[in-house]
């Protein structure tokens, strides 16, 4: 497949644990939002930045390639499914690749994987690490847009609730250290 996808960065938690908006925090000098879009720009055509309104202006971005969104009024604060199907909602895009905001150790090798299991009778791709899926990091495809709309409406957030309906693809990785998230400051040392 070369066809280029459409990238979403889910960076709307209120990062309770953490402090402050995980998406500025630095490592290594650089702010996490920019290690997400440096691991998804050789796979896509353009990024959506999924965030709460107040943060929109705090991301500096090439706004011709990376584009800043919020929920739908209507799933605000309903979590990262809601952040997917507001970006799905805004682009035409085939596939997307879902990358959560606090994973700064991933790398674009993850998705060069990923990509490579790309189907017609799929609806997703997900890494399965340690035996556990890990839906946030994953590739889906346009068709289950309606098939989150129906979970929102059902107050299902769950994005393993949502791998139990469609056509998933599971690819283990041994490597589990692109797939750590930070939860809190101590979690970077």
């Amino acid at each position: 497949m070369s066809k280029k996808m459409t990238g979403i960065i889910l960076a709307g938690g209120l990062s309770k644990r953490f402090g402050s908006p995980k998406a500025f925090a630095m490592h290594n000098g650089i702010p996490f939002y920019q290690y997400s879009i440096q691991a998804l720009a050789p796979f896509c055509d353009k990024i959506i930045i999924v965030t709460r309104p107040e943060l929109e202006n705090r991301f500096h971005v090439d706004k011709q390639f990376v584009h800043i969104i919020h929920d739908t009024e209507q799933y605000i604060g309903q979590g990262p499914l809601a952040g997917i199907h507001a970006a799905m909602g805004k682009t035409n895009g085939e596939w997307y690749i879902v990358l959560p905001i606090d994973v700064p150790f991933v790398k674009s090798w993850v998705f060069e994987e990923l990509k490579k299991s790309i189907t017609q009778n799929k609806e997703a791709i997900v890494p399965l690490v340690n035996g556990k899926a890990q839906p946030l990091i994953a590739i889906y495809n346009y068709s289950i847009k309606g098939k989150i709309e129906k979970q929102l409406e059902n107050e299902k957030r769950s994005l393993h609730n949502l791998l139990e309906k469609i056509k998933v693809e599971y690819i283990v990785f041994q490597d589990w250290e692109p797939f750590q998230n930070i939860n809190k400051v101590e979690d970077l040392k």
